[in-house]
């Protein structure tokens, strides 16, 4: 991916009586030079401090998760966007 890019890797957890549960797994990757922390937004709500792997729990419809990487001198990396539609 290019460089200062936030790789989003998400990955299916569990089933429960052959339903999949609403969580996944999410999994985040960056090339960016001194990199400090990740910051993540889901759907509509603020931009927050991540880790690098945490789980997302997903509501009915479609669900957007927004990531970029933030360099130790606070520049940002371009904003990465996956959307997942979740459906019982």
């Amino acid at each position: 991916w290019p460089l200062d890019q936030t790789h989003i890797a998400l990955t299916c957890g569990q089933t429960r009586h052959r339903q999949p549960i609403p969580l996944l797994k999410v999994v985040l990757e960056s090339a960016m030079p001194n990199l400090g922390r990740f910051v993540v937004k889901i759907d509509d709500g603020r931009w927050g401090r991540r880790s690098r792997t945490f789980n997302w729990k997903l509501k009915e419809g479609d669900n957007t998760i927004r990531a970029r990487s933030v360099n130790k001198s606070g520049v940002k990396g371009p904003q990465s966007r996956v959307t997942v539609r979740y459906n019982m």
